[in-house]
């Protein structure tokens, strides 16, 4: 996840692995994916402050508000509960 120029990019990437068993059959089915998505973050909020939480998959992104407007680049780290 980084924040840069007022623009939120979070990316990620899925796996999974299935598979099943019985007397006459064994399969495994694998499916994996990439998203990314970009948000442009309000002039109000305070990037340098942000606050990521990832609970049960879900992912929470939260800003408190900004007195003065504020540019520049930053990694957010994102806590796992």
């Amino acid at each position: 996840m980084n924040i840069e120029n007022g623009v939120l990019s979070i990316s990620a990437e899925r796996k999974r692995s299935h598979e099943t068993k019985t007397d006459k059959m064994h399969s495994v089915e694998r499916s994996y994916g990439r998203v990314q998505r970009r948000f442009r973050i309000p002039e109000l909020a305070d990037a340098d402050h942000a606050n990521a939480v990832y609970k049960d998959g879900v992912l929470t992104v939260s800003f408190p508000k900004l007195a003065q407007i504020k540019d520049g680049k930053r990694k957010l780290e994102i806590q796992r509960s």
